[in-house]
């Protein structure tokens, strides 16, 4: 019988974390939110880019997920307790891969530069961006969540932001749908893929989407990306389990039972590639889960080029 990780011990750790460091990994988020350096970004006027640090995030959770899956159904699986892993050895065990790092970092400068060159007034502003604490909330670990998101609603109110862009499905759920029960805040919020454009290229062949659950069921974002890829020329070929009905990357599961995450990302990553075109994706846990078991894109490496980077 599959034996989980204890939710409690994997909770404590959560909880302990983001309350000291503002995100569940335990890392200042000034260390890890460091796309937007060497950018000439725009810090006030238009809507607010919130990465929600889901792609800053994602390496180390990356890391994290590889040491919990070769602890899992060995005695080392009780390191996961928050009394008996202290944060210098999590930040030392969830150390990323410098690829992972560069890589996701480089997706959200693509955004960045998609977002410039749709004619979208917006800024960016690093003390502005915060995890929005949706794994919490994932966990059932209600009061944690509503605590955070008053937090994070507050210095945005108190900054007078109003119009919020996104760039993951996890943030745009939170921020659209959760926020607003749990702390009274309504932004209007709305994911990249909803306001940028693209011009139509000379693209060649095809792609097959695996569509995020929480764009594609909760949020009905499912046809812009399919919709922006055919503007730029590219065609999209679905498998059955695609839009509303998407099948799950596994990641859901991934901090109670790695191994089960992996058997279900190696299914769905199957199923994807029988199609023979190329693999796309629109969420940092979905492409990190599924990069596992071949190659795969995020849909902003393949509509941006990161070409608004200024070097000093």
């Amino acid at each position: 019988m599959r034996q989980l990780y204890k939710p409690e011990n994997i909770s404590r750790m959560l909880i302990k974390n983001l309350k000291k460091f503002g995100n569940p990994i335990g890392i200042n988020n000034q260390e890890i939110n460091t796309w937007w350096e060497g950018l000439n970004i725009k810090r006030k006027g238009g809507k607010l880019l919130f990465t929600g640090m889901m792609y800053q995030l994602t390496p180390y959770i990356v890391k994290i997920t590889e040491r919990l899956y070769s602890f899992e159904n060995t005695p080392l699986e009780s390191l996961t307790s928050s009394n008996l892993m202290p944060g210098s050895v999590v930040k030392i065990l969830s150390k990323p891969d410098k690829a992972d790092l560069q890589r996701f970092n480089e997706i959200l400068v693509n955004i960045y530069s998609i977002l410039s060159k749709s004619d979208i007034e917006f800024y960016y502003h690093p003390k502005l961006d915060f995890y929005s604490g949706i794994l919490l909330y994932d966990m059932g670990l209600d009061n944690t969540f509503e605590e955070h998101a008053r937090k994070v609603a507050e210095e945005l109110e108190k900054d007078g932001v109003r119009e919020i862009v996104t760039v993951d499905p996890h943030t745009t759920y939170a921020l659209k749908k959760l926020y607003p029960e749990y702390t009274g805040a309504e932004f209007e919020v709305f994911s990249y893929l909803e306001l940028v454009n693209v011009s139509k290229a000379k693209a060649k062949g095809c792609v097959t989407l695996h569509d995020p659950c929480y764009y594609a069921r909760y949020l009905d974002i499912h046809d812009q990306p399919r919709d922006l890829l055919r503007s730029s020329g590219i065609e999209c070929i679905d498998v059955r389990n695609s839009g509303k009905v998407t099948y799950c990357c596994g990641a859901p599961v991934e901090s109670l039972s790695p191994k089960l995450s992996k058997e279900i990302a190696k299914i769905r990553f199957s199923e994807l590639k029988e199609v023979g075109c190329e693999i796309v994706t629109f969420c940092p846990l979905c492409l990190a889960n599924l990069k596992s078991f071949g190659d795969i894109k995020d849909i902003a490496e393949v509509l941006g080029g990161a070409d608004d980077r200024t070097i000093y």
